[in-house]
């Protein structure tokens, strides 16, 4: 399994390549999952992708760029983006289950 470093991974955001980042997401889920991390991000809500290094504050104690620096903001429906984690509510599969939904009985996000 390829290793990306911190380089790459700052490349693909800077390059807005999105499937360089995805390659790089699924590469860290993948090794996660190895290391037996993967359930803990899963269901830890809020977890999966600030804590990954599609995030742009990844490795930030206190984060510095807004979440539509993120190259996942255009799988964001439209009238969740103002959502404080908007890429929790990334639809994941036909039925549009999110991240936000797991362990939840939420239907989608919470509009202002």
């Amino acid at each position: 399994m390829k290793e990306f470093s911190a380089e790459e991974v700052i490349m693909a955001r800077a390059n807005c390549d999105i499937l360089e980042a995805l390659r790089l997401e699924l590469n860290f889920v993948r090794e996660a999952e190895r290391l037996g991390f993967l359930p803990t991000l899963l269901l830890k809500r809020g977890s999966l992708f600030p804590n990954s290094p599609i995030c742009p504050n990844f490795g930030k104690p206190n984060p510095s760029y807004p979440c539509s620096h993120c190259p996942l903001i255009d799988f964001v429906p439209a009238d969740c983006r103002s959502e404080s984690l908007p890429c929790q509510h990334i639809p994941l599969n036909a039925s549009g289950e999110t991240l936000a939904m797991i362990g939840t009985s939420s239907t989608s996000c919470t509009r202002a």
